[in-house]
């Protein structure tokens, strides 16, 4: 399990697609206004006004677990 932290602009929630940087890697999140916002934050700590801590799990039970929160 790897938790990831990073800063979101301040006008995040107008852009369709918004790209962060974490370290080596380059994370797009899709359809950010799609997105289930306040679940997700429910599940997370805000470290900040536009900061959000990801958590982020690799492999297969993952995609399982978001297919199963999709239903």
């Amino acid at each position: 399990m790897k938790l990831s932290a990073f800063i979101l602009p301040s006008d995040w929630r107008d852009h369709q697609n918004v790209s962060v940087t974490v370290g080596q890697e380059h994370i797009t999140l899709l359809s950010i206004k799609t997105l289930p916002w306040n679940s997700l934050f429910q599940r997370t700590k805000m470290v900040g006004k536009n900061a959000i801590k990801l958590l982020q799990k690799g492999g297969k039970q993952s995609e399982e677990n978001k297919v199963r929160e999709a239903k």
